[in-house]
């Protein structure tokens, strides 16, 4: 579906070079009919990529997508985000705001949040102190200066019990969009 709407692997990202690598020597060649080539599956292209590299993406191959002798042909330059690669079960976060952006979609709840060192900000979901519209999902990204810890503390939440209802809050430390290590 993503590859219908204009989407490309992150992987073959114009900017991947400064997420991943490719193991050439790994990969298995394509055949075009007269000679053995680069394969074109793992190469990269002109692309213009609004959102993060997303190692999560479910456009992201597995390690060993396309090897030749069983070896890792994508080499993450940060390996702890390699338990990410091929783990999608579904469209992730950063899929659902390419297409978003792609079709400028307007959202409706949430946003990056910029503090400075010591800085502090109070969030509320939307018509605090009543109910907030059903369906509604908040995501707010917090960020805090270079090598710095941001600290949160919920100081009220007040949710209505009973299995047709879910709330959560989730804290990520990587990207907005990607799980914590399992």
């Amino acid at each position: 579906m993503l590859h219908a709407m204009g989407g490309h692997h992150e992987q073959s990202r114009s900017d991947r070079d400064g997420y991943v690598s490719i193991a050439w020597p790994n990969v298995r060649q394509s055949w075009n009919g007269q000679a053995y080539v680069q394969n074109i599956n793992m190469a990269k292209s002109n692309t213009q990529d609004n959102n993060p590299y997303d190692a999560e993406s479910s456009m992201q191959y597995s390690l060993y997508a396309f090897s030749n002798n069983g070896q890792k042909t994508i080499l993450f330059k940060d390996q702890r985000l390699e338990f990410l690669a091929d783990s999608a079960e579904g469209l992730e976060f950063y899929d659902i705001q390419d297409v978003t952006d792609a079709y400028k979609c307007t959202e409706t709840c949430g946003g990056v949040i910029n503090l400075a060192a010591g800085e502090e900000r109070l969030i509320q979901s939307p018509n605090y102190p009543s109910n907030y519209p059903t369906g509604l999902e908040c995501t707010w990204l917090i960020k805090g200066p270079a090598n710095s810890l941001v600290r949160a503390s919920v100081q009220y939440m007040d949710l209505t019990s009973g299995s047709a209802c879910s709330h959560w809050l989730e804290y990520r430390y990587n990207l907005l969009g990607q799980k914590g290590p399992k």
